[in-house]
C-alpha cells in the first residue's frame, strides 16, 4: 500500500517519536489507527443521534411548534448563570 502523508502529519509523528515511548512512524500510525478504530461506534452513534434530532426538529417546526426567540436566549443566559455559579 502506498500512503501519502502531509508535512504536518509527518511533523507530528516525528515529534511523537521524539518526545515519547514510539520507535517508529508505524507506532504511531498503528496506536492513532487504534484510536479512532475505538471511538468510530461512538462518533456513528452520536451522529445518527443529531441527524434523528434535526429529523424531529424539522418536523416540529414543520408542524409549527416553535419557541420563541427571547424564550430560547432567556434559557440559555439561565443556563449560563448557573454554570458560573458551579465554577466559583
Amino acid at each position: 500500500m502506498d500512503i501519502s502523508i502531509s508535512e504536518h502529519n509527518q511533523e507530528w509523528i516525528r515529534r511523537k517519536m521524539d518526545s515519547g515511548p514510539y520507535s517508529s512512524a508505524d507506532d504511531v500510525i498503528s496506536t492513532a489507527l487504534g484510536l479512532l478504530e475505538r471511538l468510530d461506534p461512538d462518533l456513528e452513534r452520536e451522529l445518527a443521534d443529531m441527524c434523528e434530532r434535526v429529523r424531529i426538529g424539522t418536523e416540529q417546526a414543520d408542524a409549527g411548534m416553535l419557541i420563541p426567540g427571547e424564550d430560547v436566549i432567556d434559557e440559555l443566559r439561565r443556563r449560563n448563570a448557573a454554570l458560573r455559579v458551579k465554577e466559583q
